[in-house]
């Protein structure tokens, strides 16, 4: 089973929580705007039920 991490784009605080719960960020792509870029991505996660 895959699991999704909900994460504010561009948050660090969340991302490194993320990583912390074993959350691995996929589908990278590079967003730009007028002042500012960010990276975004599909943070996921695979567990297996019990």
């Amino acid at each position: 089973v895959w699991v999704l991490a909900s994460i504010w784009q561009g948050n660090e605080y969340s991302e490194a929580i993320a990583k912390r719960q074993g959350f691995k960020c996929r589908h990278h792509e590079l967003k730009e705007y007028d002042q500012d870029s960010r990276y975004i991505g599909y943070w996921l996660k695979k567990v297996s039920p019990h």
